[in-house]
C-alpha cells in the first residue's frame, strides 16, 4: 500500500490495516472504538491506540465528527 502524508510528524505502534476503505461513521462505535460496519476486514477489531492504516474513506463528510468522538472519548487510534 502507497501512502501520503497528510499532517507531518511520527507515529509509533501496534498497526491495525485495511485493504478497504473505513466508513467513520456507522463504521466505527464512537464509545468503544470497535469498527462495528457488517463485513469490513476490520470488524470487531478496536482501533484504540492503534496505527490505523486504510487507502481512503468512504462515506459522509460527518466521519471527521466521529475521529473527534472517538478521541473525546479515549479510544481514538494513536496515529
Amino acid at each position: 500500500m502507497k501512502g501520503r502524508t497528510i499532517s507531518p510528524g511520527k507515529a509509533e505502534g501496534v498497526a491495525i490495516v485495511s485493504k478497504e476503505p473505513i466508513g467513520f461513521y456507522g463504521g466505527i462505535d464512537i464509545n468503544t472504538g470497535v469498527v462495528i460496519e457488517k463485513g469490513h476486514p476490520l470488524e470487531g477489531k478496536s482501533v484504540k491506540d492503534k496505527i490505523l492504516v486504510f487507502p481512503c474513506g468512504k462515506g459522509s463528510t460527518v466521519g471527521s465528527y466521529v475521529i473527534y468522538g472517538l478521541k473525546k472519548n479515549g479510544v481514538a487510534p494513536a496515529g
